[in-house]
């Protein structure tokens, strides 16, 4: 009972020692946390005061630096007099205007060397300039009136004006004269009867001289209507002059010449005396044939004159560089003697003809590299 009693004293006294040193340990805790805000706070405050002490000396700095900058330019005001700063006023403007001068100055140049540059560049990129179709060549047979031909025309288009591209050409022709009264026979009843004997060319009656001439001249074409194009007809009026060297050949007749009681075969010319055979007079069939282009050449005889011819010339060119064309006009040739080509007929100096010719060609245009460097021709 006693032991009981000692017991729940001791449990007691246990508990409340307990209950009291928790509650000390309580309020130990609350005061080191209040002293621990207090201790930042009072830092915090110190040095929000420093701050402000730092940024208001600085402060103070420049408005001092300020008031010292303005009281020097204020000395240096008034030690000098009003006119040296007008004039230091003025050096100080020419001293811009010169500036902004020159600016404007480096800013034109650089805007032309970046223009220059630009140009070079284009100029290397662009395609080269096709120059203009300038050249031609034409062949061509002419037929006339009295005879035929075979030319050659090398032309130069103007074409400095393309409205008017007229041609200019130097030409060359090989020409026959005939008489409209030349026929081509047959002696037939000779190979018939002789048929040992060689067969006869055919022969022209009362012929007694070829006469050929080589011509030389120049010429121009001007357009009338239409243009040089790809599958265009430009129709054209065109004159030409020029000199003509002609050729007179005799020519030669396969002839049977009475020598004596017979009759002897053999190659012969005209003259007097053999006139009676050359025309066949008496109808004595004296006349075998004629002779090969060959026979007479030794015996040329040069006769010079001029030509004259005037006509209208149309061209059709199927491309830009090919063409085909056709001429019609008249011609005028004279002569310094005249001409005997029938005896039959009255020879003349001065011939008179109609004459249609065709011609085909190509046209190209002329490179000119540079002054120094050769031409260059493209077809």
């Amino acid at each position: 009972m006693r032991f009981s009693f000692v017991f729940i004293l001791l449990l007691i006294h246990h508990l409340g020692f307990s209950q009291l040193s928790g509650k000390e340990r309580a309020d130990s805790a609350r005061l080191a946390s209040k002293a621990r805000i207090d201790s930042i706070r009072s830092a915090t405050i110190k040095r929000n005061d420093s701050i402000k002490k730092v940024t208001q000396a600085r402060k103070d700095s420049i408005l001092a630096t300020r008031k010292s900058n303005t009281k020097k330019l204020n000395d240096d005001k008034n030690t000098f007099s009003r006119e040296e700063l007008n004039n230091q006023k003025k050096l100080r403007d020419e001293a811009r205007r010169d500036s902004i001068a020159n600016a404007k100055k480096e800013n034109l140049e650089k805007r032309k060397q970046e223009s220059i540059a630009k140009r070079n560049s284009q100029a290397s990129k662009r395609p080269l300039k096709i120059p203009p179709i300038s050249q031609e060549l034409g062949l061509g047979y002419r037929l006339n009136t009295d005879g035929w031909s075979f030319f050659a025309n090398r032309g130069f288009i103007n074409t400095s004006d393309p409205e008017k591209n007229h041609t200019r050409y130097i030409w060359t022709e090989l020409s026959e004269k005939k008489n409209l009264k030349e026929r081509l026979s047959q002696n037939e009843n000779f190979q018939s009867t002789n048929p040992n004997e060689i067969k006869p060319l055919g022969y022209k009656y009362g012929k007694i001289n070829n006469f050929y001439a080589f011509k030389l001249g120049y010429g121009n074409s001007k357009p009338i209507t239409g243009r040089l194009d790809q599958n265009s007809m430009v129709i054209s009026w065109t004159y030409q002059a020029g000199i003509s060297l002609g050729m007179l050949k005799p020519y030669y007749l396969d002839l049977l010449i009475r020598e004596g009681n017979t009759f002897v075969r053999r190659m012969e010319k005209y003259s007097e005396s053999t006139r009676e055979s050359f025309l066949d007079l008496k109808n004595q069939g004296t006349i075998i044939g004629g002779s090969d282009f060959t026979k007479g050449l030794n015996e040329i005889k040069l006769k010079p004159g001029f030509i004259a011819r005037s006509g209208f010339y149309f061209d059709y060119s199927w491309s830009k560089k090919s063409f085909v064309g056709v001429e019609i006009g008249a011609s005028m040739e004279a002569y310094t003697e005249k001409i005997p080509i029938m005896i039959i007929t009255d020879a003349k100096a001065v011939f008179f003809n109609l004459y249609v010719d065709m011609r085909f060609g190509r046209r190209w245009k002329k490179n000119v590299k540079s002054n120094s460097e050769s031409e260059e021709y493209e077809f």
